[in-house]
Parts: C-alpha cells; structure tokens; sequence
C-alpha cells in the first residue's frame, strides 16, 4: 500500500526534525547524504507497513533519531541508521551500499542486517538464529563499535512500538531485550537507554507490577519537586558562594530498579528508601583529573556539613571507575524529615559519560582514558568470538555471563585494580592475569592467607597467585570458572588437547591392527573393537587410546575374531552359570573390571581366576594343561565381591584433610582402606590410597564425593581393579 497524502506530511516531518536534531551532521555536504540515504531507504519501504499499520518508514527515521538526539552520534550512524532494514527487507544488496557510499557504510550495515535461518521455523531455531546474529553484530563491532549503538535504537524502538504485538510476541522479545539487550547497555555506560529497556520489559512481562509502580511515582510529582527544591537550596547557596557553576538535579529510581529492590530486600514500595536520586552536575575549575576529583570532593564536603551522611554508603567510582567507564561519587545522606536521599556529584563530563556511556567516546577524541577502557573490552569481546563454541547457544550463555554480572575490585601484589563480575574466583584472576600463569597455578594467596583455586573473589582482595610446572589445567576447572575469558580459555586448551589424543590414538590403533596384527581396520573390524571397549564412536576409541585408557594388548587376533554383543557390561561375572562361584582378578595382568576381553579357569583353590586374553601366564597354563581348563566367562548385572585398586590424589594441603578423606572412605561410604600414604610439598599434597571396592559404579560414586572436598583438586585410578 502506498502512503497517503496525510502520510507523507507526517513522514516529511519527521525527517525533517531529524535532520534538525543532527547537530553533528550541519554542514551542507552531511546534511546532503543523509538526505540520499533517506531517499534509498524511502523509497526501498514504500510498500510495507508495520504491525500497526502505519508506514515502515517510520521506524528508521525513529532509529535515526535515537542515535542523533539521545546518543549523540554523527553522519555515518544516521546513514546507518536510516538504511539498516534496506539489505534485510528488498533487493537492495551490501554491494549496492558501498557503491552508493562506501566500504564503512557497507560494513556497518553488512554487521545490522540479519542471519537468515534456513533450517525451519522452531522456536529453537529461532534462538539460534538470533544468536549468530548476536554473534555477528559482535565481530562488527570489534573494528567499528556505531553497530551495537545502533543495534539497541532499533531495539529501544521496537520496544517503544510493542503494543501493536501479540501478547506472547510481547513476552518473547521483552524476555530477549532483558536477557541481552539491557544488559549490553548497561556494559557500554547508556544509561538512560537500558533504563528505558528495563521499564518497558517490566511493562509488557509484569504489567500490575509496572502499574502500581508507575502510577506511585507519579503522584509524587508535585511533592518530589517541592522536596528537591527545599533540599537543595542550602547546598546551591554554599557552591554559589564558591563561583560553582553547577545543576542540581532529582529524578526518582527507575521502575525496574524499585522493583528488583523489592523483590531482593523482600519489602513494599515505601520501604525503597533511596527511591530518589539527586544528581549534582558542576562545571569544574580544572581539566586535570586529579584536580577534578578534589573538586568534587570539596562538594561532598559541603554536602555532609549541611545533612549526615550513611556511614556505610560512599562510593568513590572516580577513583576506580565502573567497566563501563561511569565515573561519579555517591552518598547517601539523611534529608529532611528523616529521609534517606542518595546524592550523586559528577562534572559534566562524569555527566554525559553516565548518561550515553562509550558514545561519549566518539564525541571527544583523546578521551584516553574512557578509549582505553572501551579498547580493553572489544579485545575482550575479540578473544571470546574467536574461541567460542561452534554451538550458538553455548556461546550466548558464555556471553552474557559477564553482562549480567555486577562487578568487584581486587587488587594485584603490586596494588594494581583489577575489575571482576561478582562471583569471580582465584582462577579467574589467574587467567586476567595471564594465560599460562592460570595454567600453572595450584592455588592462591587472599591477604596473604593460603586458599584454593575455587576460593570467590570479594571487593578489597589483593591476590597472589601460586604455580607448580607440573601443573596442568584440570576439567573441573571449568565447573567454577566465571569470566568468559577463562572458561574460553580453558575449552580451548581441553579442545585442543582432545584432538591432540585422537590424533595419537589413530595412529596407535592402526599400528596394531594393520602392522602387528596384519589385519585390515575394515567397519566390521571397527564394530568389534567398539564393541570390545563398549563405546560408539570411532573418536571415543582414539582418544582413549591416545589418552592412555586403553591398553592396545588387549587386542589379538583371537579378539578380532569373535562377535561381541552390544550388550551394556555390567559389574558381575556369570561363569558357565555358577553365578556364586567364587573369583579374583589376577595381580599378573590386572584386567579391567567390566571389560569382556577377559579369559579364566579354575585355580589350586577351586576359585576362578580371570585374566586378559593375551596374558603370558594363561598362554603358558594352556600349554601345560591343554585348552580343556578355559571357562567361558562375561560380566553381568549381579553384585561382586570386594577387589583391590588404588587412587591418587592431589590438593592443597591443610591441617585435618587426612581425616576428612578416612572419614567419607570408610564412615560415610563405608569402603575398606589397605594402604594410605601421604605427602606434602609447598602447601600442596599428593596421596594414594589402596581401596576395597565392588564395582567401578561404587569407585566413581567414591572419587565424586571425595571431589566435592574444597581442597581436593585432582583423583585418578591409578591401578584397575
């Protein structure tokens, strides 16, 4: 459909306060490109609507607006802006955009436009398409950062338009905006766009909530207003009796705030008391920083002359600024009539940077320090992209992570800050601190006190890492890890190792099947030795060969011969039917419990006794007693007497760790112990204990409690049973 006459009024209009509300893009030339791309962009939309019926158009032109007005940004984001559908939804292609303007225009909007999914129309789909496109917004933006600022207007908008949606379509995005999008602002500092997020997602997934809320603050208005006034009045009349340029500033807490703060604290609205903040925005003396912080510090001091300030609520975020680059002091001070205000003091810079984040950064060249600090995170991001799972939602679980995360600082051994998501922990400081440093390390120093790789990491830390060169990063590593520099980091190394064991693995087999058994690695062949070692995969088999967990002597020609079952092996042995016969599994050869390449017979003492196939000493029994004393053997589902293994372990040494271990081995699992021996090195142990067990199940069950010890870092079987 066509626009009408009233249509194109208003669409005219609207571009035409866009175009007065660029005021980075004035000149005649900015101002002439703009207007070519809203042309292309105009033209590309004529015949489509919105699900409100209203012209496409619109929404482009509201995109611009956002990223003109509210964020700040100039030329080449309005362009952007103004054309990031045309590629998506028409003919028009990325080629076509670099030859109607150029190669960063074509990038940017190559980096908006979405993946298509081509698989079906699932919900899981669904999300795995939206997360490559996440994913691809996020390589773009590591070479130009315009395509996430203009990724959340059009969020922001869509937002602001969700109405005119389906009620389920209205909780799925608000779900999507507050899961990613929110967060994603709130990380680049745009303040008053993840504000706004927020409120409209409450708004559409708990609307009573957003109501009752909503309507509260309103009708505080007059009386916030006359509140502001009278507390302010006292604190103007000091700052202007220093020449202080300054605005004062009231607006209440947003409505997604008020209420996490409820739902946290499990209290009603009136009890939010820190409902409002007031914010004190000055014109500073000084362009030193330094200098800056003093000023407002002199502002605190009047502050606090005039109202008592909360003994435990001053936070100094210009000293150490957030990871987002916010920089202001906070107090909170008792008001008038006993109420708690909080006061927020900021230079007008501090302001803007509050207020629309990392954009800041591309209105003020030689920003350093907000450059450095935005460089810091897109290599962060960089890093993350490049050793992400394959799997999209992996990689959108990793990737929120530290969006959703509220931040610590701890310190290094030589006092450098050092900025965390909450709930970070010693191996996340290793891995910050460097790659093969984390590797290496068996545990830590917090305050000078010894703790565990796993120990979580609180404001005020200072920490120093300890190392061991035979170390190596260990799998349940990954179970407590918390930024996505480490687990990424980790996987990377544990992907790398595994390709490393198959690699080796292949070879190995093919050594022994094709050079030592002369046989050819034929699929029926496969099949036996999957069989054999009940696995499914031809990898799996690779890479417990080339990991060690497979003893490729077990393999002869008489194995490769026979049929197995597909059968699950279990952890009793039926032989010839005498299932309560009694057994033992020969110290000679040791043979694995559960593995059916097993052989035995009968012993002096009438019990059975099992072997591997190509044992010496059954090869030789054979020859002397002839082929009549072999027992046809397997394993089954019964229960089997006790057999002796032995595990290793390794961990940070403390006083009663000893006894922690005897105590769940034999008190709590009730599994008898022949042999224990312990020895200590630097604050760190190793042990290895001989056990009595019935069952590699009941072994397992055995090594996972004793994994769940705070201090025990590594157990492995070091003998089979």
């Amino acid at each position: 459909m066509i626009h009408t006459s009233e249509e194109r009024k208003r669409i005219e209009k609207k571009f035409s306060k866009l175009l007065t509300l660029a005021k980075r893009s004035q000149s005649k030339e900015n101002q002439n490109i703009i207007k070519k791309a809203f042309k292309i962009a105009d033209e590309a939309h004529k015949t489509m609507r919105r699900k409100s019926g209203e012209p496409y158009i619109f929404h482009p032109i509201e995109v611009a607006e956002i990223i003109a007005d509210e964020i700040g940004l100039g030329t080449t984001s309005i362009v952007c802006s103004l054309l990031h559908d045309v590629v998506e939804d028409t003919d028009y292609t990325i080629e076509d955009m670099e030859n109607i303007f150029n190669k960063k225009v074509a990038r940017i909007i190559d980096g908006l436009t979405k993946i298509e999914n081509k698989i079906d129309d699932t919900d899981k789909n669904k999300i795995i398409s939206k997360a490559n496109t996440l994913r691809k917004v996020l390589m773009t933006i590591t070479e130009d950062i315009r395509v996430i600022f203009i990724k959340l207007a059009d969020r922001l908008h869509n937002m602001r338009t969700l109405d005119s949606m389906k009620q389920m379509k209205q909780i799925r995005t608000s779900n999507e905006t507050l899961y990613i999008y929110a967060p994603l602002a709130h990380r680049l500092g745009l303040y008053n766009i993840k504000t706004e997020l927020e409120d409209l997602c409450l708004k559409y997934m708990r609307p009573e909530i957003y109501k009752k809320i909503s309507e509260k603050i309103k009708d505080n208005v007059e009386k916030r207003s006359f509140f502001i006034k009278n507390f302010s009045l006292p604190i103007s009349e000091e700052l202007k009796k220093r020449n202080i340029k300054h605005i004062v500033d009231g607006r209440p807490k947003s409505i997604y705030s008020i209420w996490t703060k409820m739902q946290k604290k499990k209290i009603q609205i009136g009890e939010v008391f820190d409902i409002l903040a007031i914010r004190i925005v000055f014109q500073p003396k000084n362009e030193n920083i330094d200098l800056q912080k003093e000023e407002c510090w002199k502002i605190y001091a009047i502050i606090t002359n005039k109202y008592k300030p909360h003994p435990d609520r001053l936070r100094d975020w210009i000293s150490t600024p957030k990871a987002n680059g916010y920089k202001a002091l906070h107090t909170t001070i008792m008001g008038p009539k006993g109420k708690w205000i909080e006061i927020q003091i900021r230079t007008e810079k501090m302001n803007e940077m509050a207020e629309i984040g990392y954009a800041s950064h591309l209105k003020y060249k030689g920003y350093k320090e907000t450059e450095k600090k935005l460089n810091k995170w897109l290599q962060q991001v960089r890093m993350s992209l490049e050793n992400s799972s394959t799997d999209p939602l992996t990689f959108l679980d990793n990737f929120k992570l530290n969006l959703f995360a509220s931040e610590i600082l701890v310190f290094t051994p030589k006092g450098e800050i050092k900025t965390f998501p909450k709930g970070s922990t010693v191996l996340d400081f290793a891995f910050e601190i460097h790659t093969e440093i984390a590797n290496k390390s068996v545990a830590a120093k917090i305050n000078k006190n010894l703790v565990p790789l796993n120990t979580v990491l609180k404001s005020g830390d200072q920490i120093e890492m300890i190392t061991s060169n035979k170390q190596e990063p260990q799998r349940n590593w990954l179970s407590f890890v918390k930024t996505s520099k480490a687990l990424t980091s980790l996987k990377s190394v544990f992907k790398n190792e595994r390709k490393r064991h198959i690699f080796a693995g292949r070879k190995l087999l093919e050594e022994r099947i094709i050079n030592e058994l002369n046989l050819k690695l034929t699929t029926d062949v496969f099949k036996k030795i999957l069989n054999l070692y009940s696995l499914k995969l031809k990898d799996d088999i690779y890479y417990a060969i080339g990991n060690g967990d497979i003893d490729l002597f077990d393999l002869t020609e008489n194995s490769m011969r026979e049929s197995y079952t597909n059968d699950k092996l279990e952890d009793i042995l039926l032989v010839d039917n005498l299932e309560n016969s009694s057994y033992i599994l020969a110290e000679c050869c040791k043979p694995k419990l559960g593995n059916n390449n097993i052989i035995s017979y009968r012993g002096k003492e009438k019990n059975i006794i099992i072997h591997k196939r190509n044992c010496k000493k059954v090869l030789e029994d054979i020859e002397k007693y002839g082929e009549n004393i072999i027992l046809n053997v397997r394993w089954s589902k019964k229960k089997i007497h006790n057999f002796l293994t032995h595990i290793k372990l390794e961990g940070l040494d403390r006083l009663g760790i000893v006894n922690d271990l005897t105590t769940i081995i034999s008190k709590e699992l009730g599994v008898n112990m022949k042999s224990i021996v312990f020895r200590s090195d630097n604050g760190v142990f190793q042990g290895e204990i001989g056990l009595f067990v019935k069952s590699l199940k009941d072994l397992e069950n055995l090594m996972q409690s004793l994994e769940k010890l705070d201090n025990i870092k590594k157990i492995i079987q070091i003998y089979n049973v």
